[in-house]
């Protein structure tokens, strides 16, 4: 019985928090060209975002709330995050001539792109829930100290985010398409 009430007050928890934070997500994709590894990979080289990397992410977030004064001090109300990721990488469309294995290699890029790229939301999904969790728990004398505190914890849960990114922006390095070796 103890196990179904822990299980129906996550799931108002989740419920609650569902509607006030947003996770707003696209996705760009640029045309590359080629029948061959080296003919892709100039491509890529060229029509790639303004980055050394083939694919990129751009995330913002916007954390909205209202003050609620009382006997006890200002707490936040009315709290809402969004948060808005756009997801940049390469779309290639297989033309004739284009070899069984250049085929396969692009399928496994493509692949661990949309991989990395899941992992990505789930980051700034997670930030975004925390970032309200937390910003709803403020309570301080007056608001202005509201607002200075809930600055500090913006900033705070932002570097959190980003080294977290960061780490995934490893990974993204890893995944490369590259021609070939000889002799393959």
């Amino acid at each position: 019985m103890l196990r179904w009430f822990a299980v129906l007050v996550l799931a108002i928890a989740v419920s609650g928090c569902a509607k006030n934070v947003v996770v707003k997500t696209e996705t760009e994709l640029y045309r590359v060209e080629g029948t061959t590894h080296e003919e892709v990979r100039v491509s890529l080289y060229r029509k790639r975002p303004l980055t050394r990397d083939d694919a990129m992410a751009v995330w913002k977030f916007r954390a909205k709330f209202g003050h609620a004064q009382d006997s006890t001090g200002c707490r936040a109300s009315d709290a809402k995050v969004t948060a808005f990721l756009t997801l940049v990488r390469p779309k290639w469309t297989s033309p004739k001539g284009a070899s069984t294995q250049l085929r396969a290699d692009w399928k496994r890029y493509t692949d661990e792109l949309v991989k990395l790229h899941k992992k990505r939301r789930a980051i700034i999904g997670r930030f975004a829930r925390k970032l309200y969790a937390q910003t709803r728990r403020l309570l301080q004398p007056d608001c202005d100290a509201l607002d200075r505190k809930a600055g500090r914890l913006e900033q705070l849960l932002y570097t959190q985010h980003n080294a977290e990114q960061e780490a995934l922006l490893g990974m993204e390095k890893k995944t490369l398409f590259l021609p070939p070796r000889r002799g393959r």
